[in-house]
């Protein structure tokens, strides 16, 4: 309505002023997503539809305000976003990506004891990840099942990775039962038909069985005490088990002397020339010893019962003259039996 000054003419005319309504404002963004690895990349994006344009957007957890955002969680993650219209109308909507991994692991199956020399078997045994699985051993195999056969108690160690890229580890020690068998015998001389004690030195033994190299000459005892029958050389060996069931075998060689025998020389020489400069008797066998020596009328001129001291030709510090004496010798053997031997020896200057 329009009227002069003088209040006498009036106009009215009318208008209509029209605000256009836009479409409520609404946002999505991407559909929740499920992955299947850690850390695996998710682009997020806005859908926003009505509003007024000029929109602005805004990403939780410091994401950005860019339409799109790009994430790659470790475990299940939400996230938010809102858009707010050039009007001023905002709306939130969420997203959901979730981790659907379950976290790998892996054990070695193996027996943790073998003997020297037997093979370990060794068997990764993962669990869970996902999608498939290498291995690689500290030994250098990279199968799932791998024999090994140490000399030494070792550990072993095996990295499964899975196809997320995710490693698992184990490890497990294969332990080495090494039974050593060792033996020695008593003595220092050995003849037939005399008894030789053996002495057991072997380490983590709990059986044992001895072969003396001759035909049914056998034992079973830790330490057995063997006459051999005959004389030679005998490979005597050894063999022993420890309570794992490992075993060791060891050998030695044994001379035995046949079970006596004496020898005295027919002349000797005391020049000093160091070649049959004294007289003895020498035996195999003999545990006590006698020696007397007589001059052509019966006369003691030397004794001892000391097989180490043989005579030198002389008498009482003084030296004897050529010519043919008689010895006498009383010997005990090992086995018990006494002998006595006597013969002549020429003493030549």
């Amino acid at each position: 309505t329009l009227t002069d000054e003088c209040g006498e003419i009036t106009l009215v005319d009318s208008m209509k002023v029209t605000v256009p309504q836009p479409a409520p404002l609404v946002v999505q963004a991407t559909p929740d997503t499920l992955v299947f690895c850690p850390e695996s990349p998710v682009q997020l994006q806005a859908n926003v539809q009505g509003g007024t344009p000029g929109f602005q957007y805004q990403w939780s957890g410091g994401l950005g305000v860019a339409p799109s955002a790009n994430v790659a969680p470790a475990t299940t993650a939400t996230y938010s976003l809102t858009v707010t219209d050039a009007c001023g109308w905002d709306t939130t909507d969420l997203v959901t990506v979730e981790v659907q991994y379950d976290t790998l692991s892996v054990t070695i199956l193996t027996d943790t004891t073998i003997c020297k020399g037997d093979t370990a078997w060794l068997l990764a045994d993962p669990m869970l990840g996902w999608n498939g699985y290498g291995y690689a051993w500290s030994m250098g195999a990279s199968d799932p099942f791998v024999g090994v056969s140490p000399t030494t108690s070792t550990t072993y160690s095996v990295t499964v990775t899975d196809g997320c890229g995710i490693s698992a580890m184990d490890e497990a020690a294969v332990l080495v039962n090494a039974p050593v068998a060792a033996f020695s015998y008593t003595g220092q001389v050995y003849v037939t038909d005399y008894p030789i004690q053996f002495l057991d030195q072997s380490l983590g033994a709990v059986s044992w069985s001895w072969d003396f190299a001759y035909p049914d000459l056998t034992s079973e005892e830790q330490y057995p005490v063997i006459r051999f029958p005959a004389d030679g050389w005998f490979n005597v060996m050894l063999a022993i088990m420890d309570d794992l069931g490992c075993v060791d075998t060891t050998y030695r060689t044994l001379f035995i002397d046949p079970q006596f025998q004496f020898y005295a020389p027919s002349a000797f020489t005391p020049d000093g020339d160091g070649i049959n400069d004294v007289f003895s008797g020498a035996g195999v066998g003999v545990e006590t010893y006698q020696m007397r020596i007589f001059d052509r009328w019966g006369q003691l001129v030397y004794e001892t019962n000391d097989p180490s001291e043989p005579w030198d030709g002389s008498k009482a510090g003084a030296e004897c003259p050529t010519g043919v004496y008689v010895y006498w010798f009383r010997l005990q053997a090992i086995a018990g039996e006494v002998n006595e031997f006597m013969g002549h020896v020429t003493l030549v200057r």
